[in-house]
């Protein structure tokens, strides 16, 4: 970009380079896990960012913070995350409450024993494509592809929390899981 400037003395020519930049805006995709049951608040969303320029800061309505947001009981969430360059995106996300053994069946995984001592099997009514299990703090612990409908994994992780996404070809559900 240049602007040229003249007048009776003469004329300037200034050139600006980077003047305008455009960046990418991140995208958001969320796993969730849906409240138990009324009153349990042990919902749980994890934010996947994709795209845009790290460190992000992910800002929840209400008193919630960081990433996964757990322990939640069941409604909306709105999310606003920006990236460093200052580009901004925003959703809204439902964690929906399990009302019964209907809503257990409807979502067609069963994760076993939970809690565990490390060796967990895993049946679903469709094809799983990829497992990836994340700590309390969204870290991905474990990343495997399957594709099956039934498998076991030893997970050697550590006492705590997690969370088991399990990913479909046209499905995808989120499940806790206590390693004991």
């Amino acid at each position: 970009m240049s602007l040229t400037v003249e007048n009776a003395g003469g004329s300037d020519v200034l050139e600006i380079d980077s003047y305008i930049s455009v960046y990418e805006v991140p995208v958001l995709e969320f796993n969730i896990t849906p409240e138990s049951g009324p009153g349990m608040n042990d919902g749980a969303i994890v934010v996947n960012i994709i795209g845009g320029q790290a460190p992000y800061n992910i800002t929840w309505s209400g008193s919630l913070s960081g990433n996964p947001v757990l322990d939640i009981p069941g409604g909306l969430y709105s999310v606003v995350v920006t990236d460093a360059n200052g580009c901004m995106v925003s959703d809204i996300v439902e964690v929906p409450v399990l009302t019964g053994i209907t809503d257990l069946i409807e979502e067609g995984v069963s994760i076993y024993p939970n809690p565990s001592n490390g060796l967990i099997y895993i049946d679903s009514d469709f094809e799983t494509q990829r497992i990836i299990i994340y700590d309390a703090l969204g870290k991905i612990c474990i990343d495997k592809s399957v594709n099956s409908r039934k498998f076991e994994i030893n997970t050697d992780l550590q006492p705590g929390v997690y969370f088991v996404n399990i990913i479909g070809l046209d499905k995808q559900l989120v499940e806790k899981l206590i390693i004991e």
